[in-house]
């Protein structure tokens, strides 16, 4: 069920909007021409997501704040831009990028205030106070659904609100989410996929197998490859590197259906239609802004 853009599933009713990552993600930090669309799009007051998508959001967004963080830390880095440039020359992904966004809109900040290009122990202390402040958006800025059948140990763990020695409360969050062995033994996505939602796990597997591949199909076909290896393989097939392979199948099955998923990612126009998911393909970041460019 694909619901146009700007459409409710009913006009009578209020709609509550579930987001998937892609567009809670937005909610951290993303241009004003963004903002805007997604407030003439959505509902402030009742914006959901469920403790698997604030994981999600922790590690694509949230850890990478944290790495830039320590890597503008070491000795050998002697000023923001160094650390700009390293940063730059390892990470090519769109999470990366993400940093590299955070940083200029800090830059712009300093200079609409008039202020010069604040010192390296600067930088630092204000990246502190921004990665607790994204912590706090990720647990206030949206209604928790409080259901969470992924049963992710990932999404158990919480950077603590506190200033006081952050870089070592930093380091602690970081190393207890990233000791992928330690989660995975405590997790039970696996029973999520191979009993609780099998039926449909299998469903969304043929589905795919009769798909031709093409751009709008892509994403939906390489979910399920990955969970067509966990139906063949079983539980040791479930990884946190796979999980997130997989993370709009399983953002899908969890969905509430008194909602309306909103989500960017094509794959879900297949996996809500399977599960008659009601649901909303908002446009991304990028066709925004450039919808509002003039022609050269």
């Amino acid at each position: 069920m694909w619901l146009p853009q700007g459409n409710s599933r009913n006009p009578t009713v209020q709609t509550l909007h579930f987001l998937d990552s892609s567009v809670a993600r937005k909610y951290l930090g993303c241009s004003s021409g963004y903002r805007n669309y997604l407030s003439s799009c959505l509902d402030h007051e009742h914006l959901y997501v469920s403790a698997f998508v604030q994981m999600e959001l922790r590690r694509s967004f949230l850890l990478n704040v944290i790495a830039f963080y320590f890597l503008l830390r070491q000795p050998d880095v002697k000023t923001l831009s160094d650390a700009l440039h390293i940063w730059s020359n390892r990470f090519k992904t769109s999470e990366a990028k993400a940093v590299l966004q955070l940083v200029a809109e800090m830059a712009r900040a300093w200079r609409s205030e008039g202020m010069p290009p604040p010192s390296k122990s600067k930088v630092i202390q204000q990246l502190g106070l921004y990665i607790v402040r994204i912590e706090g958006k990720i647990r206030m800025g949206f209604k928790n659904t409080g259901v969470d059948r992924s049963r992710c140990e990932r999404a158990r763990i919480l950077l603590q609100n506190d200033l006081a020695d952050l870089p070592s409360r930093l380091k602690q969050f970081a190393d207890a989410f990233e000791d992928v062995a330690g989660c995975r033994a405590k997790c039970k996505i696996d029973a999520m996929i191979l009993t609780q939602h099998q039926s449909r796990v299998r469903d969304f597997i043929t589905h795919a197998a009769g798909l031709p591949s093409n751009a709008e199909t892509s994403g939906y076909k390489s979910v399920s490859q990955n969970l067509g290896e966990i139906m063949s393989k079983g539980a040791s097939a479930c990884s946190c590197s796979r999980c997130g392979r997989i993370g709009d199948a399983v953002i899908a099955l969890d969905s509430p259906r008194a909602m309306q998923l909103e989500h960017v990612d094509k794959s879900f126009n297949q996996l809500c239609a399977r599960v008659r998911q009601p649901h909303r393909q908002l446009l991304s970041e990028q066709a925004v802004l450039s919808s509002h460019t003039p022609a050269s």
